[in-house]
């Protein structure tokens, strides 16, 4: 039995962006602007640059949120040419701090070797630090990595543990992924894995 992750980096959306404070929405609209000109045919270059040095200058004071934005323009090349080294590098600062995503986002680079040494192991850890926090996505891909044993000794009970938290917020992979984790099963470890699920509390990180 091996279960398929989904070891690919999610987009922040406008909410998130949003709810993250005043520089967030200071870049949004700057994204906006530049969708906008674009769309009117305009050069966007000069919009995109800005919104890129705002983040930046920012992320250079130790903001949290700031590093997580300025790993994803590096990442997409948003204002600024695509850089898979200073993607990680800024998502390193901000995972350092404790932001769910962008230890979600360090663990795919380390799974995939974005930027980095292909490392399971590296993969594994910033996964859990995110699955800790809640973080969905991390927590199925860390129930799979249990699954298949890759970067941590393999165990299904672990694996279902995480699957049933991943699914219960409406993960679709991790919710396809369950019945076939069940199969392996004995009922007391079916049991064991259920306990675990329901006593999870996510350990939410304070850290701006």
């Amino acid at each position: 039995m091996s279960l398929e992750a989904e070891h690919a980096i999610i987009f922040p959306t406008k909410r998130e962006l949003a709810r993250s404070g005043d520089m967030q929405s200071r870049f949004l609209r700057l994204i906006q602007c530049s969708v906008l000109l674009c769309a009117l045919g305009v050069a966007s270059l000069c919009c995109a640059e800005d919104a890129f040095e705002s983040v930046k200058t920012k992320a250079n004071t130790g903001d949290r949120s700031a590093q997580y934005e300025l790993g994803e323009l590096y990442r997409t090349g948003n204002g600024v040419a695509t850089n898979a080294t200073e993607a990680q590098k800024w998502y390193r600062k901000a995972a350092d701090k404790g932001d769910a995503r962008a230890q979600y986002n360090l663990g795919v680079m380390y799974y995939n070797g974005q930027g980095v040494t292909k490392d399971e192991v590296e993969a594994v850890k910033w996964y859990r630090k995110a699955a800790d926090q809640g973080h969905a996505p991390a927590q199925h891909n860390l129930g799979v990595m249990y699954a298949n044993g890759h970067g941590v000794v393999k165990d299904e009970v672990e694996a279902y543990k995480w699957l049933l938290l991943a699914g219960a917020v409406g993960t679709k992979q991790a919710r396809e992924g369950i019945p076939l984790i069940e199969k392996g099963l004995t009922d007391s470890q079916r049991a064991e894995g259920q306990r675990l699920a329901r006593e999870f509390r996510p350990h939410m990180s304070l850290s701006r």
